[in-house]
């Protein structure tokens, strides 16, 4: 009876997830070729490809000009799933333009705004309180008014974030909070910073 009660569990734990498979995009002209993987079959992870793939055809496109995307699975529960999608255009320029990009799923695989996972604006606060004081400790090649500016509690600056099982994976674009030659950076910010704020009901409840 306990072994069958156990598999009925893990039986409805394994349908709650999304199902999803690694499917592509690839498309070559005269003057581009573009690759996207993403994963399927789902509908917000194939509106957020098309619209990078529309941004990037907007361009003054010359032969050679590359878009290249893939994605990682960052985690997975019962409640989410956290993806990054991560690539790069290429547009002739004296570096590719970096492309970052996340998408947080819930286990029906509908697009959850990170907004849903917090009650007010105290959690944005709570990241730019704990992402400065980490950074400062990184001791980047960066200059301290552009890690305030980088950091501020604006939800601009926060529109990477993906939950884990550690706590959120904050990335700061290239630019943002250091120059391109130091890239991007990432501050993992554990559960405990923003658990004052997090929506009882929402999907970070319990984290």
């Amino acid at each position: 009876m306990r072994i069958l009660t156990l598999g009925l569990l893990l039986s409805l734990l394994a349908w709650a997830q999304p199902v999803l498979k690694s499917l592509s995009i690839y498309e070559k002209k005269p003057n581009y070729t573009i690759t996207v993987r993403y994963p399927g079959p789902n509908a917000a992870a194939l509106r957020l490809v098309r619209e990078e793939i529309a941004a990037f055809k907007r361009e003054e496109l010359q032969p050679g000009c590359i878009l290249d995307v893939n994605y990682e699975v960052v985690y997975s529960s019962a409640k989410f799933t956290s993806v990054l999608f991560s690539g790069y255009a290429n547009l002739g320029g004296a570096h590719p333009n970096g492309i970052q990009k996340t998408l947080l799923l819930s286990s029906t695989g509908q697009s959850i705004a990170l907004q849903q996972c917090f009650q007010g604006n105290g959690w944005l606060k709570a990241l730019e309180t704990y992402c400065r004081q980490d950074l400062q400790r990184q001791k980047l090649d960066s200059d301290k008014d552009w890690i305030l500016t980088g950091t501020a509690a604006k939800p601009e600056n926060y529109q990477l974030v993906l939950p884990t099982s550690k706590g959120l994976r904050v990335i700061f674009t290239d630019y943002q909070v250091a120059p391109h030659a130091a890239g991007p950076q990432e501050v993992t910010v554990p559960y405990s910073v923003v658990a004052p704020h997090i929506n009882p009901k929402g999907p970070l409840a319990g984290q």
